[in-house]
């Protein structure tokens, strides 16, 4: 049986701040994603960290498309039942989230 082949080697240090082992091989990653099925977000999160922080290639393409959902416009509505009009109260909640969206700021020290 051939030894299984590295599918991806982080930085040693990197070791110390996941739950994944550094050197992982298919059967690994298959689990990880098992238990990801099995309700088991974390580890799988970690996994796609991993996934981006060493694969520059994929890193390249989620930034392009991270940039390219934030320059999208929104259209925000308060909720209504179906075939209904709006109520007072979700009219000023939409418009409440609205003003916040659009005027939020980064606190400055």
């Amino acid at each position: 049986m051939p030894p299984t082949r590295r599918i991806i080697k982080p930085h040693p240090r990197d070791n110390q701040l996941s739950p994944i082992p550094v050197d992982f091989d298919p059967e690994t990653l298959g689990w990880i994603l098992d238990e990801g099925g099995r309700g088991n977000l974390m580890l799988q999160n970690e996994l796609f960290n991993t996934m981006e922080d060493t694969w520059e290639r994929l890193r390249g393409n989620l930034n392009k498309l991270k940039n390219a959902v934030c320059k999208l416009p929104f259209n925000l509505q308060p909720w209504a039942e179906k075939g209904k009009e709006p109520s007072d109260s979700a009219l000023e909640k939409a418009a409440f989230v609205e003003h916040v969206l659009h005027n939020q700021k980064a606190a400055t020290v």
